[in-house]
């Protein structure tokens, strides 16, 4: 049985290999924090199932969110993989697909990136384009954020600078389109830059507010919430070449000095 399940998947393997080297790909990074804060209510809102947007003459409210801190552990995956006589194959993440394609970049970097838009999905209430804006936050924040703290971990230093959150001037707002139930806010540069980092650019999360002087209350799906959670879609787009045809099933860049693994088809 065992015998028939790898020779199923290097038959599958050498299809995909042969069938050539897609350029582009799009991968979704879902969010792993988020809340809202309100200038009325002081409550404790990390664990709703939704994200509130409003602003009126005497109440606002307003979304926090934070992307994920790290991506998966690439070579780890693909030691299981090898491990599993690649029965996990087809559950690997692009980095080694790319990797078992032989091609000459790594597509899902940041100088291929080609866009990267920030989505939440309306759970309730009307959203018009260009009626909430995304701007970046300066300051880390807790879950029991709220209008005028960011963590409780100091009574001085854990405030907001201004209530409501300290917002980068330097950064451009974004203001936010529409599709459908779907919000998005383009953050191509930002995501580029901060996956060019290597993970040495501080990222404290993004503020959702209002742009006008008035919005009705608007609720978007929270990473707690039934529906699908506010993530990251971003796409890749890069040239393969050299797709690994011949004898050869795959190869396998394993090891620090770029060793690798051929198998040869019997």
């Amino acid at each position: 049985m065992q015998t028939i399940m790898k020779l199923t998947t290097l038959l599958a393997l050498l299809l995909l290999v042969t069938a050539g080297c897609s350029n582009t790909v799009t991968r979704t990074y879902p969010l792993e924090t988020d809340t809202f804060i309100s200038s009325e209510d002081s409550a404790n809102h990390a664990t709703l199932a939704y994200l509130k947007i409003s602003k009126s003459a005497s109440v606002e409210e307003r979304g926090i969110v934070r992307l994920p801190s790290k991506n998966e552990d690439v070579e780890k995956a693909l030691e299981q993989s090898l491990a599993e006589d690649l029965i996990y194959f087809f559950f690997l993440p692009f980095e080694i697909i790319a990797r078992i394609l032989n091609c000459n970049q790594e597509i899902v970097s940041a100088a291929n990136l080609e866009t990267a838009y920030l989505e939440f999905d309306v759970s309730a209430g009307t959203v018009l384009t260009n009626q909430i804006e995304l701007g970046l936050l300066t300051k880390a924040w807790w879950q029991s954020v709220s209008w005028t703290q960011a963590h409780p971990f100091s009574s001085t230093r854990g405030a907001w600078a201004l209530p409501g959150g300290d917002i980068d001037p330097s950064f451009t707002p974004v203001p936010n389109t529409i599709n459908g139930s779907v919000v998005s806010f383009d953050i191509t540069n930002y995501f580029a830059s901060l996956m060019g980092s290597g993970g040495t650019m501080a990222h404290y999360g993004f503020l959702l507010k209002a742009i006008n002087s008035s919005l009705a209350g608007v609720q978007l799906h929270s990473v707690q919430g039934l529906g699908t959670r506010p993530r990251v879609r971003a796409t890749f787009k890069a040239t393969c070449t050299t797709q690994g045809y011949g004898l050869y099933q795959s190869v396998f860049e394993l090891g620090e000095n770029g060793a690798a693994l051929t198998e040869k088809l019997q």
